[in-house]
């Protein structure tokens, strides 16, 4: 296990990024109940799976990332840091992936009108920093959407440990 697998988590706090959200209302009176100051609407999603389903073809949700990918990782991670950029300010313009970023937003609509659930593995966290590690999983996201907070406290970026346990297709 790697250094970063096993190093205390640390999680950046939100900063609002994405399409304006309008405040969706039915009339123009500031009395009304239905306004909701941060809704996105996204399509009704009536696919779902199984993970029996998952495990009977892993292809159609996982994607190896190749050595032209990493490449191209690498370089977006160099010219971010020479750049002294956060990784919370990270863009698509500021963590450039010519070629992976058509695949990012593919595997985004598959996410959105799809199966709902991607994999993306090879990313090679044993040779990067922390910092590259971070910034490597948020410069890829910024390529396929906005950051959105994932917990009451804002964060918008995790650190997920291995335990060391593992699941097998019978047991999902």
């Amino acid at each position: 296990m790697s250094a970063a697998a096993t190093a205390p988590s640390r999680v950046l706090p939100t900063r609002r990024r994405g399409p304006s959200r309008a405040r969706a209302s039915s009339s123009s009176s500031s009395s009304s109940s239905s306004s909701s100051p941060s809704s996105v609407a996204l399509p009704a999603f009536a696919g779902g799976w199984r993970g029996r389903d998952l495990a009977a073809d892993p292809s159609r949700w996982t994607h190896v990332l190749t050595s032209d990918e990493i490449a191209e990782l690498d370089d977006a991670l160099r010219r971010a840091r020479a750049g002294g950029v956060d990784v919370i300010d990270l863009t698509p313009e500021t963590f450039p992936l010519p070629t992976l970023a058509p695949r990012l937003r593919r595997m985004r609509d598959d996410l959105v009108h799809g199966l709902g659930v991607y994999l993306i593995r090879g990313l090679p966290v044993e040779r990067y920093d922390r910092w590259e590690t971070c910034a490597a999983f948020y410069g890829m996201g910024t390529h396929m959407g906005w950051a959105c907070p994932q917990n009451a406290a804002g964060h918008v970026l995790g650190h997920v440990p291995r335990t060391g346990s593992h699941t097998t297709a019978s047991a999902w």
